[in-house]
């Protein structure tokens, strides 16, 4: 019976870790469900001793993980104040949307819970407790719900919305897109279906993720799909058939764009994924956001500035700041390095080298449970998501990656078998 309730909750989570805030106006406590859920698998993981053998954590998540809890625990040694606990500057946007800044108690806590339910589900999916291709469907399908229910969306530019699904950021929201597309192309291609309409839902599941991307105009979404394409085409075919492979796709993509979209859809694609306004802009500011906070490398390289705190830097070393105090870096690598330090960054960049070496050496078989993490990679250079919740499914998923390539024994895992 536990048993059963255990696996249960790693399927609700998986179905509502999409929905975060931006699902609020259909269900207030949308992004609630999957902290419950977390904090109810970590209790249950304690308390109910499944006998599983010991599945073997890769060595350069372990250390980064570690050294984020230690340089976390004396920053908050140091400075106690941060536990605080609640909502902060907490507004109603234009749409009805309530808006706000969580505390660094908060996002200390659900970080760690995060990752330590990484970890669970990581040993659960060696184990076979958690079946694979059951858990892709539920995390497809939330996805998915939180597109065609509706969730929130960005104005740009005035003539532009671009839709965030069950989060408020189209960037982080394109993240998701990526991770659900790849999952539903799990599914679709090596899941053995029975019925004709059990491979209708994968295909629903796969266009309406590419669907969410396209919409989310997320540039840098956009460039991690590219570069997930091409390993995927490396590791699947010769060069003479990726090359016929890209031109026919290249020309199928032409004649979409040319003759068959909208013209207003059109001219929003082409400004937004202009190469001249990007240079003038700085892709949204980005370059100035990074140039500020690397300019000053030396109040933060040694010891960081602690968990959540990086705009501090901007704050108390203001001048010839040309924007915004509180903006945060808007680069995952950067975040560790000013939050974390020199030995930080250095440590997530060596997981994240080894991830895509894991993906480099896996099978065809399980391409479509690792690509994500080359998404992830990329589409991090671009947005911070340490707070997040689908890194932590792209995490596990990867160290089941490398827990396979080590001793190629978890096949029977996958339970690629006939769906009835």
């Amino acid at each position: 019976m536990i048993k059963n309730i255990f696996v249960l909750l790693f399927y609700l989570s998986a179905f509502f870790a999409p929905w975060g805030e931006g699902m609020q106006h259909f269900f207030s406590s949308a992004s609630s469900i999957f902290p419950l859920c977390v904090f109810c698998i970590i209790a249950l993981s304690l308390l109910f001793r499944y006998k599983m053998k010991r599945y073997h954590l890769p060595k350069a998540f372990k250390i980064f993980l570690v050294f984020v809890f230690i340089h976390t625990l004396f920053y908050i040694i140091i400075n106690p104040s941060v536990l605080t606990f609640g909502t902060n500057d907490v507004y109603v946007s234009g749409d009805n949307f309530i808006k706000g800044k969580t505390s660094s108690g908060d996002a200390i806590l659900k970080f760690f819970a995060f990752g330590l339910y990484s970890c669970i589900l990581f040993k659960s999916l060696c184990s076979g407790l958690v079946k694979i291709p059951m858990y892709l469907l539920a995390f497809c399908c939330g996805f998915c719900c939180t597109i065609m229910i509706g969730g929130y969306q960005n104005e740009y530019a005035n003539d532009l919305v671009r839709i965030s699904g069950g989060l408020t950021d189209p960037n982080a929201m394109a993240v998701d897109s990526l991770v659900a597309l790849s999952f539903s192309l799990f599914l679709l291609n090596e899941v053995k279906v029975k019925a004709t309409i059990n491979r209708g839902i994968f295909l629903f599941l796969v266009a309406v993720s590419a669907y969410a991307l396209i919409m989310s105009f997320s540039r840098g979404g956009m460039l991690a799909l590219f570069l997930m394409a091409v390993m995927y085409l490396k590791r699947k075919y010769d060069l003479i058939r990726i090359i016929f492979c890209s031109i026919f796709i290249f020309l199928i993509l032409l004649v979409i764009y040319r003759y068959i979209i909208p013209s207003d859809f059109r001219d929003t694609l082409s400004m937004r994924f202009d190469f001249d306004e990007a240079k003038e802009t700085g892709g949204s500011n980005r370059v100035g956001i990074w140039t500020a906070y690397l300019a000053r490398w030396m109040y933060y390289f040694v010891t960081g500035t602690g968990f959540g705190n990086c705009s501090s830097v901007l704050q108390q070393h203001s001048t010839g700041v040309e924007v915004s105090l509180n903006y945060v870096t808007h680069n995952q690598y950067l975040l560790y390095f000013v939050e974390q330090g020199l030995l930080g960054f250095i440590f997530y960049a060596n997981y994240i080298i080894k991830g895509i070496k894991e993906i480099e050496k896996t099978s065809k078989t399980m391409l479509f449970l690792a690509l994500p993490f080359m998404g992830y990679a990329v589409a991090t250079f671009f947005v911070n998501l340490s707070g997040g919740r689908t890194v932590w499914i792209v995490f596990a998923f990867i160290n089941f990656i490398y827990a396979y390539n080590k001793h190629r024994k978890y096949e029977q895992n996958l339970s690629i078998r006939p769906l009835q």
